[in-house]
């Protein structure tokens, strides 16, 4: 017996304007429900609060392209945004006016940043220099780019952080292979 379920089609609830150009990404802040935070071409970080459907930030964050933002999943005021400068950024939203760090190091264009899930003071990135980054956050080593590797030739795309086992990866890259990478 082969049995046919419907799923309900999405309906959409409402738009959010504002990006001169491409949008990248949008992220729903994890603890704030009417909260989403934006990037695009247009080189902005915009924040959006859905309940007022009002553009309540339009930062412009970087001076190229920016093509990836995460939220802090332990601090509720931190975001990163990863572009085309090759740089990291990281904002607490209170005071967007300017970064409160910035991380250099990359040799091409960053296209993923992510958190990590099980540690407050990491985060990750990866670009089409091939290289996955992992950064410090500590205070007193803000800045500091803990372990480079360049696990691939080609752009990286994809990241995600294993949310069941600490201190594990995924990449996936233009040369479609996927890796999964842990740090010992």
């Amino acid at each position: 017996m082969i049995r046919t379920t419907t799923f309900s089609s999405p309906i959409l609830q409402s738009t959010l304007s504002g990006h001169e150009s491409v949008v990248y990404e949008a992220r729903w802040h994890p603890r704030r429900p009417c909260l989403i935070a934006s990037v695009s071409a247009d080189c902005s970080l915009r924040l959006f609060d859905i309940k007022q459907s009002s553009n309540i930030v339009n930062q412009r964050a970087h001076p190229a392209e920016i093509l990836s933002l995460d939220w802090s999943k332990y601090d509720d005021h931190l975001l990163v945004t990863g572009a085309c400068d090759n740089r990291l950024r990281l904002w607490d939203i209170r005071m967007i006016t300017n970064a409160v760090t910035i991380f250099e190091g990359h040799e091409a264009a960053i296209r993923r940043v992510k958190f990590d899930p099980h540690r407050r003071d990491r985060l990750a990135s990866t670009g089409y220099d091939g290289q996955l980054k992992l950064w410090n956050l500590t205070p007193t080593n803000s800045n500091i780019n803990t372990h480079t590797e360049r696990i691939c030739k080609e752009f990286i795309y994809g990241l995600d952080w294993n949310l069941f086992e600490r201190d594990k990866l995924a990449v996936g890259a233009w040369d479609r292979i996927v890796r999964i990478c842990e740090i010992i």
